[in-house]
């Protein structure tokens, strides 16, 4: 991660706070269990997680605790993105076993929710 010094760099006139509850409304719109998508969850940290743990386990987690997440399988890797706290999004990279995680598809940037058509 790098982080940026720019006191020269121009100010809005919107506030850190605005923007925050900005990115949060529009996951509350877009994002739910298992299903939708935002461009801010984008935005996001990604984590890879130990093999020997499945992804399955902290979707289950994540919806019983009414968080809301989106999964896809993929050839290449499996994930889990979820609305993190004040606006950014965490991506778990790992395995999934199906006994949560049933029907995943793909990933496709090109459709509004990010399932494959």
């Amino acid at each position: 991660m790098r982080y940026v010094s720019n006191p020269d760099a121009a100010i809005g006139v919107k506030t850190v706070e605005q923007y925050e509850e900005y990115q949060m409304a529009l996951h509350r719109e877009y994002v739910g269990q298992d299903s939708g998508w935002d461009a801010f969850m984008d935005n996001h940290w990604c984590v890879g997680v130990d093999h020997k743990a499945y992804l399955d386990t902290t979707a289950k987690l994540w919806a019983a605790d009414n968080v809301s997440w989106h999964a896809h399988k993929t050839p290449r890797v499996s994930s889990v993105r979820s609305v993190g706290l004040r606006g950014e999004s965490i991506e778990l990279n790992g395995v999934v076993d199906g006994s949560y995680l049933e029907h995943l598809k793909g990933f496709d940037f090109c459709t509004a929710n990010t399932d494959p058509k």
